[in-house]
């Protein structure tokens, strides 16, 4: 009987705990889904040369 009423506690807070990661606010989600959308905008850039060494010369010189 000990062994039955043990065992169910361990589920429960199992459970309980399974529960508790899965929380999510919905302020989170909404700055996460700027960040992600201004670099999308970033990783997404086009530009007008065709000249890799020039094009990577002036990546290298704006960081």
């Amino acid at each position: 009987m000990k062994f039955a009423s043990t065992l169910t506690l361990v589920v429960a807070v199992g459970f309980a705990a399974s529960l508790a990661g899965c929380g999510t606010s919905s302020r989170q989600l909404t700055e996460m889904e700027d960040s992600q959308v201004n670099l999308r905008t970033v990783q997404s850039r086009a530009f007008d040369s065709t000249d890799k060494n020039r094009m990577l010369r002036t990546v290298i010189a704006t960081l």
